[in-house]
């Protein structure tokens, strides 16, 4: 998860695809729709990295892995710059990431995320 933050903050649309299986499925909050398939992800990357500058950071909650399938939660954070100008977009999501090793690596088969919210408050 760590390296397909690296590669969005350096636009690196091959690097960021190598994380994903042919098959990924994306499930972003609304309104965008769920997207099925490489092709999904590699359009909207492609738009992303036309229009934005990403500079994102990741912490990693937990990990579960067994045989060849892991699941990973953590939190998305930083900004989104436009490159026509404009305000920044604040990213702070969390998420949750289903992974499968295929050929060796790590890959990325499907992730749902949202805005985050803080902790609830305690309540007495």
């Amino acid at each position: 998860m760590r390296d397909i933050i690296a590669a969005d903050n350096a636009r690196d649309l091959q690097r960021v695809l190598s994380y994903y299986t042919a098959d990924v499925v994306w499930t972003p909050p609304p309104p965008r729709p769920k997207m099925e398939g490489i092709a999904a992800i590699r359009s909207s990357y492609e738009t992303m990295y036309a229009t934005l500058e990403p500079t994102l950071t990741i912490s990693i909650e937990s990990t579960w892995a067994t045989g060849d399938t892991a699941r990973v939660t953590g939190r998305t954070g930083g900004k989104l710059h436009p490159k026509a100008g404009g305000e920044d977009t604040v990213v702070n999501d969390q998420f949750v990431a289903e992974l499968r090793c295929e050929g060796g690596g790590w890959r990325v088969a499907s992730m749902v995320w949202w805005p985050a919210v803080e902790p609830p408050p305690i309540i007495r």
